[in-house]
């Protein structure tokens, strides 16, 4: 019975493994999807920097105004961008999210799978009762030669230790 449950404990084990491995390529994915978002966050925040100064050269050479067309495409051209990097800002999140929910769950696994390994037995056992058949050399006969006997005998144990 004893090998039976440390087989089946083997079997949680490894299945616990199988199903961290195959979360672990989820998560891989889920980090190079971050890593792709935080690259084009970066780019257009660089695009940004770029669109504010030359929001801020044209402003300097053409006053502000309402009806002047440069003005408007350069500002058009900032908000677009910055939506954008909002967008992807947003994407970064959620992969990032994804992973700490497959983590979790990984996590979880493992504690189950840590849980269920058979757990350290006591070293000193307590009393215990025995009951068994012997045989051997009672003593000897009247003629000096050994004599045998079988019988039933009745062991109690009040301490041992386990090796």
């Amino acid at each position: 019975m004893n090998k039976q449950w440390g087989i089946a404990v083997a079997a949680i084990a490894e299945a616990a493994e199988g199903t961290v491995k195959a979360q672990q390529v989820v998560i891989d994915m889920y980090k190079a999807e971050a890593d792709r978002y935080a690259a084009l966050a970066t780019q257009q925040h660089t695009a940004v920097v770029a669109a504010q100064a030359t929001v801020a050269a044209v402003d300097s050479a053409n006053p502000p105004d309402t009806s002047s067309a440069p003005n408007l495409a350069a500002r058009d051209h900032v908000i677009e961008a910055q939506a954008a990097e909002i967008t992807d800002l947003h994407g970064v999140i959620s992969a990032q999210a994804r992973a700490i929910i497959l983590l979790q769950g990984s996590k979880d696994v493992l504690s189950g799978a840590l849980a269920s390994r058979p757990a350290l037995y006591p070293r000193f056992v307590g009393p215990n009762v025995g009951l068994g058949v012997f045989g051997g050399v009672c003593g000897l006969r009247p003629d000096g030669k050994p004599a045998p006997c079988v019988g039933i005998g009745i062991t109690i144990n009040l301490f041992s230790v386990r090796l």
